[in-house]
């Protein structure tokens, strides 16, 4: 095999030592602001909210069923030492980081003569500010992870070419399959050492841009794919499956469905310019991080070809394509570091749309093509121009210095949820999902004035989000103003399909007693985040309606439902407490058991809670095995009857309880329990008047009865009939 390092290196072993210890020191000295930071944006969802993280049982089950799923595997262990103190997360987000930046050294070892070059370059990408969305942020745990297998299967396959060694090779596989599994972007890595091959082994004598320049460089090509068909083929394969994987099996975007393509800016030509103009973004942010912003949903989109944006992005980019062509034969390094920027954001370039236009932590891994340019630049000045070192160490003693305060400063932005949109909306005023999210954030700590401020702005402008007027009508519906929140939810319909809408006007209903509207509202959900609240509220309602037969059908969907839903969340309590209930519902007792037995398990804390509800749904299958023996010797025993009426009663099945006392109260002999069950029955329908009267023809068999006395008040009470609830 022939020699493929870039140039020797000609560092000494305390040299390296040094290297290594400034280079870590950075690297955490830069981020250990973070830990003082909390879950933030997505962390609520992905770390803090996800409870399949909180066992090592589950990494089978994240693995088969998760989009990135060694990221999830990473917060499972997280979660094994440190629970849900965010500290641990950014220590090991920290961590990655480090290894990050010496792999970086190593890789720029290989490929510089001098070993200052190489120090140089992983300082810059140690400290570089354009990375805190990465490693300050929990959820950007898949740009720092994928990265570290990415850039050890680079460093490894450095490692074949300059010796050979096929365990080298092996490695390069095994490193490749992990980072796809972290993140998407590590679909460029067969393009990157093909494009390596390429840059190294290329070799030409005719003038620049010459027709036979360009048939050497194809030559060169062709040289390559023949060498190395079968490594390239395998790896390239990746690719469509990759594809396939993240973009058909588990929807990453969701601007490609089955219906089609959503392109931005509305076509394929209005996405091609106005990812040219976000290429000249990240140019920008790459060589000028000082204004960075988490949310760009405001980003321009571009639908003109003589927009002067996509004229000065298509200039740009010509020129570095004309760069790499002259450096590709007089600096392999340089070419090779504008390559390896532009292929590592490929995958982040809109070719599949996906929803997020621009996302500065895309930017980590590619952030490696400038830093290398800078070492280009100070080895061409320590093999040409030593006398100018001192100045540039004085310059790229200023830069790290520099970068390193921006992002010590970025990371206090990172705090929570409040400093974070606070600080994009500085530099976006009009963001409308930051307004919607800030608003969000303020109604979940119930600063309602704040949030309806920031919904409000939300409604408004070019992109006005439906779901933040829903949010508005919410915040009425909990003040008891209804007819405003009614308002607003039904205007919210009318701008767009708003589930939540949908949801608040069900509550709405059914807190005003129009059972029947409110069952309109909540069966137009049929999928989505509010689908199963809004099955257990039609279940609530059929059941206080008596009507069993489609509180039994509405109780098998949501035990269907929540089945389905256990395998990605096996410890969601409120999943475990509503499959307990419906299975109690319909009878189901051991089922019912083993739900709130496992629902303990999550809930240590209300461990007495639910045993007691454990030892009365054993009861309630005692007293129905009881109450059916009677019966079965005779059907017309009273207290068989009484006692199933009261088993039904216990369970909600108030229409079976109210069957089974109906034939009692014909016969004309009722005693005081039957009354006393009734107006329990015509309580829970709230149809308290009737339900008085059942309660006073108890109290009037057993007047000296104190606990029917105490109902009859309740009633009362329920009733507005104040006086007659005190007497």
């Amino acid at each position: 095999m022939p020699e493929q390092n870039l140039y020797p290196r000609d560092d000494t072993r305390t040299q390296r030592s040094l290297a290594i210890v400034v280079i870590c020191a950075l690297s955490v000295l830069v981020y250990i602001n973070t830990l003082h930071n909390g879950f933030v944006m997505d962390d609520r969802t992905l770390i803090a909210g996800n409870l399949r993280i909180r066992s090592l049982l589950n990494i089978g089950d994240i693995f088969l069923h998760d989009y990135r799923p060694l990221r999830t595997i990473s917060y499972t262990f997280d979660y094994f030492f440190w629970g849900l103190n965010p500290v641990g997360y950014h220590l090991t987000n920290i961590f990655i980081h480090v290894l990050n930046s010496l792999l970086v050294y190593a890789i720029s070892r290989r490929m510089f003569r001098n070993y200052g070059s190489a120090f140089w370059v992983a300082c810059l990408f140690a400290v570089h500010p354009v990375h805190t969305e990465a490693v300050s942020y929990l959820s950007g745990r898949r740009d720092v992870l994928f990265t570290l297998f990415y850039l050890s299967g680079f460093k490894f396959f450095l490692a074949y070419r300059d010796q050979g060694r096929q365990r080298d090779l092996y490695a390069v596989f095994a490193c490749y399959v992990p980072s796809l599994l972290t993140k998407e972007m590590a679909a460029s890595f067969p393009l990157l050492l093909f494009g390596y091959d390429v840059i190294t082994r290329f070799v030409s004598t005719n003038r620049p841009f010459s027709s036979r320049y360009i048939q050497d460089l194809v030559r060169s090509i062709k040289r390559v794919g023949k060498e190395f068909s079968w490594f390239y083929i395998f790896l390239l394969l990746s690719i469509p499956l990759t594809i396939y994987y993240y973009v058909i099996l588990r929807h990453a975007s969701s601007m490609v469905s089955a219906k089609g393509i959503e392109w931005w800016g509305g076509g394929i030509l209005s996405n091609l310019l106005t990812v040219s103009y976000v290429l000249l973004h990240y140019i920008k942010k790459t060589l000028f991080p000082v204004v960075l912003v988490a949310d760009y949903f405001s980003f321009p989109l571009i639908r003109s070809v003589l927009d002067g944006r996509v004229l000065l992005a298509w200039l740009i980019l010509g020129l570095m394509l004309f760069f790499v062509l002259i450096c590709i034969r007089k600096n392999k390094v340089a070419a090779f570091s504008i390559f390896l920027y532009f292929v590592t954001l490929l995958p982040v370039l809109q070719i599949v749309p996906h929803h997020d236009l621009v996302a500065e932590h895309a930017l980590y891994l590619p952030s490696l093509g400038f830093c290398l340019l800078v070492g280009v630049f100070y080895e061409h000045l320590v093999t040409t121009d030593p006398k100018k070192i001192p100045l540039f160490l004085v310059l790229i003693v200023l830069l790290v210095s520099f970068f390193s305060i921006r992002t010590l400063e970025r990371n206090r932005d990172w705090k929570n949820n409040v400093t974070i949109y606070r600080d994009d909306l500085h530099v976006f005023p009009k963001n409308q999902r930051v307004h919607l999210l800030l608003g969000m954030t303020y109604m979940k700590a119930f600063l309602y004035e704040n949030a309806l401020r920031e919904f409000r702005q939300a409604a408004e402008g070019e992109k006005p989000f439906a779901q933040a007027v829903a949010y508005r009508g919410f915040i009425h519906y909990r003040r008891g103003e209804y007819r405003k929140a009614i308002r607003l939810e039904e205007k919210a319909i009318k701008m767009a399909e708003t589930p939540l809408a949908d949801f608040v006007l069900g509550c709405l209903y059914s807190s005003m007693r129009n059972q029947e509207e409110a069952l309109s509202y909540f069966e137009k959900i049929k999928s989505g985040h509010y689908f199963l609240p809004a099955l257990q509220q039609i279940f609530r309602i059929y059941q206080s309606q008596w009507n069993n037969e489609e509180a039994d059908r509405v109780a098998r969907r949501i035990i269907l439902e929540s089945r389905k839903l256990l395998r990605y969340l096996p410890q969601d309590e409120n999943l475990l407490r509503n499959l307990g209930r419906c299975y109690e519902w319909l009878r189901e007792f051991g089922p019912a058991e083993k739900a709130y037995s496992m629902f303990a398990r999550v809930r240590t804390d209300l461990s007495a809670e639910i045993t007691n509800r454990e030892e009365t749904i054993r009861s309630e299958s005692v007293h129905f095995q009881r109450a059916e023996n009677i019966l079965k010797v005779n059907p017309d025993d009273r207290n068989g009857l009484l006692l199933l009426a009261e088993a039904y009663s216990k369970i909600g099945r108030y229409g079976n309880a109210y069957e089974l006392l109906e034939p009692l109260l014909a016969s004309g002999d009722v005693s005081a329990a039957v009354y006393s069950l009734m107006a329990t029955l015509y309580e829970k329908k709230k149809e308290y008047h009737q339900a008085i009267q059942y309660m006073k023809e108890a109290v009037e068999q057993q007047d000296r009865n104190a606990e029917f006395h105490y109902h009859l008040g309740r009633l009362y009470g329920a009733d507005m009939d104040f006086g007659r609830a005190i007497s």
